[in-house]
C-alpha cells in the first residue's frame, strides 16, 4: 500500500508530493489504513485514509492579508475522534447558518439552521458509530467543508451550537495551511481486530516531494529462568513489555535440543497481550540438553526474547530414612519416615512395612500414608503383645520401591490385673479395664480385683463392716480408705447421710480434685500391679464417650447380653472385629440383656481373648440393706454434680442405660477401674 499525499503552494506554485509506505523491523511490507499528517508549524492535522491519498491545500503564504467579512473556521479537534469533535467557527457580521452532516455515501446524518450573531461559535458535533462524513457549512457569502473521522462511538448523532470566547485559527478552509519548510510530523495507523496499532513517527521539515518509510516494530519480549526441572517437564515463561505498537496474537515458549528454537519447533501459546506469562514445557527426554526462548507475535511478525538452557535429570530410586518407633504399647505403636529425594519421578506411595522377620518389604504388612517427599507419620496397629518387630520406611516412584534402614522394637505386655483390650474415653485417651469390678476384704484391708468379669459378691455385702473376713464389692462415693476430709471414707462406711460422703470435705469436689487418693485407684491392688495410684475411676465425660461417642473400627460400642448366667453389658473394645462374634442389638440402650446370651468357652475365647469387657448388674446397697438380684448394674463416676450431693454413674438394666444417670453418695454402688494408656495412638 502506498499512500500519495499532494500539497499546492499558491505562492511558490510549487507542488510537493510525499508517497507513504510502512514496513515491520525485519524490513517486510506492512499494509496500513491511514495516515496522519500534522503540520507542527501551522498547527493543523489531517488524516489520510486508504484509498483517499490526495490532499490539495490551498492558502496564503502568510503576508497576505484576509478578505473583507470572511468567517473563519478552525480545523475539527480532535480528528480523528471518539465519537464527538468541536470545531470553531468566527462569524465577521451576522448571518444565517446551514450546518449539515453527510455520510461517506452522501446521506444527510444531521442539520441545523439558525441565524447567528457576529462573534465566535463552538460547533460541537456527536457522531453515532465509527464513519468517516462530512460537515458542510453554509451562509450568505461561503461554503465551508470539513472532512471528520469518527473511530469512536459518540452520545447520538446531533449538532450544538454555542458562542464561546476561544478565538478561532487563521486558517483556509481546504485542508489548512502549507509553506514550504514547516515542521511536518507523520504516522501510519493500522486496524487489526477492532484495534488501532501506530507505526513510529517521523517529524522533518518539509522541503520536497519524497518517499516516507513508516516502521511498524515487532514486540519486545525477554525469556523468563527454566524451574520446576522434571525429567519430562519444565517451567519457564516470558514478559511482554512492548507490543510494538500491534496488538499481540500470540505469546509463549519455543524449545528444541538445537540452539536458537523458533516457533516452528515445539512451543506453548499461552494467551496474547502484553505482560508475564508462564509456560509449562512437556514432553521432554531424561538427560536430556534443552534450548529454550520466549517469543511473542503481532501484526508485524514475531520476536524472541534471549535463549535459556537446561538439562532434564535422570530418574532414580527415591531416597528415605525411617524414624524412630515410638507410642509402643501391646497391639500399636507410631514410626514413619522422611522421603529425602523423590529420584526425579513422583512418589506415588510411601510408608513403613513390618515383620517379625528382618528386613520387611510392602509384601509384608504395611501402611499407605501419602505420596510426595517429606516426613510422614504411620500408625501400626493389630500387632501381638510381648513381640519383636522389625520395621522399615519405603518409598514407590516409577523406578521401583526404595527402603530406609531397619529398625525393630518390642511390644508392652498390657498392664497387671487389666483386660487386653484399648478403649477411647476420649479424642486423645485410650484406657484398659481392669479384669474384674474391685473388691474388699476388711480383715486383711486387702483390695483385689474379681477374678471372672461376671463374678460379683451379692448378698454377702449386708455384712459390711470394719472386721469383716469376706469380701464387698458395692462402696459408698470416694470410700478409698484415705482420711481425704470426708467423714465417711472408709471402705465399710454405711451412714445414709449424703454430706458425709464429700470428697475431701467439699460438696464441691471431684474424686480426682485435690490430691486423688479419694479415688480407689490410690490405694495398691493385690492383682492389679499391687502398686498406689496405678488405676483410676472413670469421669462422668468419659462413660458418655465410651458408650455414645467414640469410634470404632467395626461400628459396635456395646451391647446387653447374659454372660455365665449373669445380666449385664458388654463393652467392645476400640479394634473389636465382628468376626470374633456377632452380637444383636448392638449400640441400643432399650435392649433386654436377653438378647445375646454367652456361654463361658464362648465368653473366654471369643471375647475376652479379643478385649471385650463384661460389667455385671451386681445390684446396689443402702445401708446394709442389698436392692434387687442380678437385675441393675450400677458403676460410680469420679464425677459430682456441680453443687449437689447427687453423683453422677453409670446406669443399666433391660429396657435401659445412662452413662449419665444421678445417685446420693451414701448407696453402696460397683466400681470398675481402668489404667491409661500411656502411649496413645489415636
Amino acid at each position: 500500500m502506498v499512500m500519495l499525499l499532494c500539497f499546492l503552494l499558491v505562492s511558490a506554485q510549487q507542488n510537493v508530493i510525499l508517497k507513504f509506505t510502512a514496513r515491520t523491523s525485519d524490513g517486510s511490507y506492512h499494509p496500513f489504513d491511514y495516515v496522519s499528517v500534522t503540520n507542527v508549524t501551522r498547527g493543523w492535522n489531517e488524516l489520510l485514509s486508504y484509498p483517499d491519498t490526495t490532499m490539495t491545500l490551498t492558502s496564503y503564504d502568510g503576508t497576505q492579508e484576509g478578505l473583507e467579512y470572511e468567517e473563519v473556521l478552525s480545523d475539527p479537534l480532535p480528528n480523528p475522534c471518539y465519537g464527538q469533535t468541536i470545531l470553531l467557527f468566527n462569524i465577521e457580521h451576522g448571518d444565517a447558518v446551514n450546518v449539515r452532516l453527510f455520510s461517506s455515501s452522501g446521506a444527510v446524518l444531521l442539520e441545523y439552521c439558525d441565524y447567528l450573531e457576529t462573534g465566535f461559535y463552538q460547533i460541537k458535533i456527536n457522531i453515532e458509530k465509527p464513519q468517516m462524513a462530512f460537515c458542510v457549512i453554509n451562509t450568505s457569502r461561503k461554503q465551508y467543508v470539513k472532512k471528520i473521522l469518527s473511530i469512536g462511538s459518540g452520545n447520538g448523532n446531533n449538532i450544538i451550537i454555542n458562542r464561546t470566547n476561544e478565538v478561532p485559527t487563521d486558517r483556509n478552509v481546504e485542508g489548512g495551511v502549507f509553506v514550504v519548510g514547516d515542521l511536518m510530523s507523520y504516522k501510519a495507523i493500522s486496524i487489526e481486530n477492532g484495534n488501532s496499532f501506530e507505526s513510529n513517527t517521523i517529524t522533518n521539515q518539509q522541503y520536497h516531494s519524497e518517499t516516507i518509510s513508516l516502521l511498524f516494530s515487532t514486540p519486545i519480549v525477554t525469556t523468563s529462568n527454566v524451574v520446576d526441572i522434571t525429567t519430562n517437564s519444565a517451567v519457564s515463561g516470558g514478559l511482554v513489555t512492548s507490543d510494538g505498537g500491534s496488538f499481540v496474537t500470540a505469546r509463549g515458549v519455543c524449545w528444541s535440543t538445537s540452539p536458537h528454537p523458533t516457533i516452528s519447533n515445539s512451543h506453548t501459546t499461552d494467551g496474547n497481550g502484553t505482560g508475564s506469562f508462564t509456560s509449562n514445557i512437556l514432553g521432554l527426554i531424561e538427560g536430556t540438553v534443552y534450548y529454550v526462548r520466549a517469543y511473542a507475535t503481532n501484526g508485524k511478525g514475531t520476536a524472541y526474547g534471549e535463549q535459556k538452557s537446561f538439562t532434564t535429570p535422570t530418574q532414580t530410586l527415591p531416597t528415605v530414612t525411617t524414624q524412630p518407633v515410638s507410642s509402643i504399647t501391646t497391639h500399636s505403636a507410631v514410626c514413619g519416615g522422611t522421603v529425602l529425594s523423590d529420584g526425579n519421578s513422583p512418589v506415588t506411595s510411601r510408608g513403613v512395612c513390618w515383620s517379625t522377620l528382618q528386613n520387611p518389604t510392602i509384601y509384608s504388612n504395611h501402611t499407605t500414608d501419602g505420596s510426595g517427599t517429606g516426613v510422614f507419620s504411620s500408625n501400626l496397629s493389630d500387632l501381638l503383645q510381648n513381640t519383636t518387630y522389625y520395621v522399615r520406611a519405603y518409598a514407590t516412584n516409577e523406578v521401583g520401591t526404595a527402603y530406609g534402614s531397619q529398625v525393630s522394637f518390642t511390644t508392652e505386655l498390657f498392664p497387671t490385673g487389666a483386660i487386653n483390650g484399648l478403649f477411647s474415653v476420649s479424642a486423645t485417651q485410650q484406657v484398659y479395664f481392669s479384669q474384674g469390678n474391685l473388691q474388699y476384704q476388711a480383715s486383711t484391708n486387702t483390695w483385689r480385683f474379681a477374678e471372672n468379669q461376671w463374678e460379683y459378691v451379692g448378698e454377702d455385702n449386708s455384712n459390711i463392716s470394719s472386721s469383716y473376713d469376706g469380701w464387698i464389692d458395692l462402696f459408698g462415693w470416694g470410700t478409698s480408705g484415705y482420711n481425704h476430709g470426708a467423714t465417711c471414707y472408709q471402705p465399710w462406711s454405711t451412714s445414709t447421710v449424703n454430706s458425709f460422703y464429700n470428697a475431701y470435705g467439699n460438696i464441691l469436689f471431684n474424686l480426682f480434685d485435690q490430691t486423688g487418693m479419694a479415688d480407689w485407684g490410690y490405694n495398691p491392688i493385690s492383682n492389679g500391679g499391687n502398686t498406689e495410684n496405678q488405676w483410676r475411676t472413670l469421669t462422668k465425660e468419659e462413660w458418655e464417650y465410651v458408650f455414645n461417642t467414640r469410634n470404632t473400627s467395626s461400628g459396635v460400642r456395646y451391647a446387653k447380653a447374659i454372660v455365665a448366667w449373669t445380666k449385664g453389658v458388654i463393652i467392645l473394645p476400640d479394634n473389636w472385629s465382628t468376626s470374633y462374634y456377632s452380637l444383636s442389638y448392638i449400640n441400643n440402650y432399650a435392649a433386654n440383656c436377653s438378647h445375646n446370651t454367652i456361654s463361658v468357652s464362648t465368653w473366654i475365647n471369643n471375647f475376652e481373648a479379643n478385649g471385650a469387657v463384661f460389667l455385671p448388674c451386681a445390684d446396689a446397697r443402702e445401708n446394709t440393706t442389698i436392692f434387687c438380684d442380678n437385675c441393675i448394674g450400677e458403676y460410680w463416676s469420679a464425677t459430682k454434680v456441680a453443687g449437689e450431693y447427687e453423683v453422677y454413674i453409670l446406669l443399666f438394666q433391660d429396657g435401659h442405660l445412662s452413662p449419665v444417670s444421678t445417685t446420693d453418695p451414701h448407696f453402696g454402688l460397683s466400681v470398675r477401674l481402668v489404667q491409661n494408656n500411656s502411649n496413645n495412638n489415636n
